[in-house]
């Protein structure tokens, strides 16, 4: 499982969509009233992504051999 979060964190065309998503999620909620739990969501969105950096820099990614 943290192989595949790292691989996004890697590939913008899988990184950005999701960026895209939480911001819009986050703009939703703050049209309909709901501000702060936009700001959550975009904190939230932040917190997991430093996390994952974090547990995938104390470790190196092994990219599978072509042997």
């Amino acid at each position: 499982m943290r192989i595949h979060w790292s691989r996004m964190l890697v590939r913008p065309e899988l990184s950005a969509p999701a960026t895209v998503m939480a911001v819009l999620v986050a703009g939703v909620l703050a049209k309909l009233g709901h501000g702060w739990w936009g700001i959550a969501v975009v904190a939230g969105f932040c917190l997991v992504g430093s996390v994952i950096e974090h547990l995938t820099a104390a470790r190196p990614m092994q990219l599978p051999s072509s042997a």
